[in-house]
């Protein structure tokens, strides 16, 4: 994470009681995060801020993740952060994972992906 602060903390630290994609696209899993995500205000709730998520396709693509990779998942009391971590984790068959950036300007959560970091 670029920012430790506690305000930006918050979005990716709610829990969702259960998510259930059975060969879902990856872009609709992102889409329905996004909504449910957007939907949430952030701890600025006087201005109505909320937060989003932007996704680097390019990077995505580059790592060999596409858009339409299926995405099967059962997962329950799992914060935003690790939900976003396993869709990722799941789209490039265990070969990426998330890396997650706060964009204070914005409010947004930015996903682009690193490769797994292989054992010494």
């Amino acid at each position: 994470m670029k920012d430790t602060n506690p305000y930006w903390q918050a979005p990716l630290d709610w829990k969702f009681p259960e998510l259930r994609f059975n060969g879902n696209s990856l872009s609709d899993v992102i889409d329905f995060l996004r909504d449910v995500a957007g939907s949430r205000p952030t701890g600025a709730v006087a201005t109505g801020a909320s937060t989003g998520i932007v996704v680097d396709w390019k990077a995505l693509d580059a790592a060999g993740i596409k858009r339409t990779a299926p995405i099967t998942l059962r997962i329950r009391d799992i914060p935003l952060r690790e939900a976003i971590q396993l869709v990722i984790f799941s789209a490039s068959d265990g070969k990426a994972i998330a890396s997650l950036s706060l964009d204070d300007e914005y409010r947004d959560i930015e996903i682009k992906v690193e490769p797994v970091p292989k054992n010494p």
